[in-house]
């Protein structure tokens, strides 16, 4: 009975994360052709957000090695010869820059102007970069993570999403990224951003930050399940292993935790 009991609890547990993974992934898929940047152009005056939903900031995008640039100094830069072209999302890692690969740590701009339909309010919703940087849009601060710093020692990190809402002022909106990257092995925008409707991508963080709980609880859950089986029957040492295994999991249980504070913070 008792290992009956096992069984059919330890089923449960599994079927309950593959029905959560698979939430994930149906949660992520689009059956909408998205727009994409093309010369650091994003061109949203045919996207219906209301209909079609949030669009990534994917595609070819102005990029700037070794300098964060304020909106007036692009032009100069443009000219001197600064500018490069760089897809995201991706690391800057194996940009060629001058002929060499820029590499993994080191500071740039990213540059990319939206063409929206309207003045009506846009979100932003950007990942865990895992560094440090700043927003600026039509030249404006907006939002910044960490504190970006032209060298290492000025630079502080930090492994924390980013929300931010604003109006846009004209039907062109330019959106200015100052990335300072020195702590983390992929360099860059290499997540995607979300553009869509403050309700839209507030909703999605909201069920982002629902599915890391869920699963960061059935990773607690079981690794509390195989400590007591161990506890009950200590001649089997795999369920030791195991449960110390899963309370020990970094990335399941520190999305967990970084869930609970960002939402704590919202």
């Amino acid at each position: 009975m008792k290992n009956r009991a096992s069984g059919v609890a330890q089923t449960a547990s599994w079927l309950a994360l593959a029905f959560l993974a698979c939430c994930a992934i149906a949660s992520s898929a689009s059956g909408a052709t998205t727009p994409t940047a093309v010369g650091g152009i994003l061109d949203l005056r045919d996207w219906n957000f209301d209909k079609d939903g949030p669009v990534p900031l994917a595609g070819e995008v102005e990029f700037f090695w070794g300098s964060h640039l304020a909106s007036r100094e692009v032009p100069l830069a443009t000219a001197d010869g600064g500018l490069d072209y760089t897809t995201v999302p991706a690391s800057w890692n194996e940009h060629v820059h001058l002929g060499e690969m820029v590499g993994s740590y080191g500071i740039a701009t990213y540059r990319v102007n939206a063409l929206v339909p309207e003045r009506s309010p846009v979100a932003l919703k950007v990942p865990e970069l895992g560094t440090a940087y700043r927003l600026l849009i039509d030249g404006t601060a907006a939002l910044e993570i960490g504190q970006p710093g032209p060298v290492k020692e000025k630079t502080i990190p930090r492994y924390a999403p980013g929300f931010l809402q604003f109006t846009p002022g004209q039907l062109r909106v330019e959106l200015l990224f100052q990335v300072s990257k020195y702590h983390h092995r992929l360099g860059g925008l290499w997540l995607p951003i979300q553009i869509g409707t403050p309700a839209q991508l507030q909703e999605e963080r909201e069920k982002a930050v629902a599915l890391d709980v869920a699963l960061f609880g059935c990773v607690l859950v079981r690794g509390l399940y195989n400590l007591v089986l161990f506890v009950v029957r200590r001649e089997n040492k795999s369920n030791l292993y195991l449960g110390v295994l899963l309370h020990f999991d970094r990335r399941s249980s520190g999305s967990g935790w970084r869930a609970i504070r960002d939402a704590r913070h919202a």
